[in-house]
């Protein structure tokens, strides 16, 4: 849609589904992202997709054990 500027994932719509496909279907969303001039967010942990570093370029936020999110320990 032209309508919303961020596309959002949750780690739920990953459940399920292999781990070496994750970053796949990440990198595909990347690439929407890109043509369409949209923000993606998703969220996820960080070990459950396969080859991590062939997308950390893209994380603007990392959350740890430590850190919080809107006062949220997570």
């Amino acid at each position: 849609t032209k309508e919303v500027e961020f596309l959002i994932e949750d780690s739920s719509c990953f459940e399920a589904i292999d781990r070496r496909q994750i970053k796949n279907i990440i990198q595909e969303g990347i690439k929407l992202s890109e043509q369409n001039n949209k923000q993606l967010i998703i969220s996820l942990n960080k070990y459950s997709i396969e080859n991590y570093e062939e997308i950390k370029k893209y994380v603007v936020l990392a959350l740890s054990e430590k850190d919080t999110l809107l006062n949220i320990k997570f």
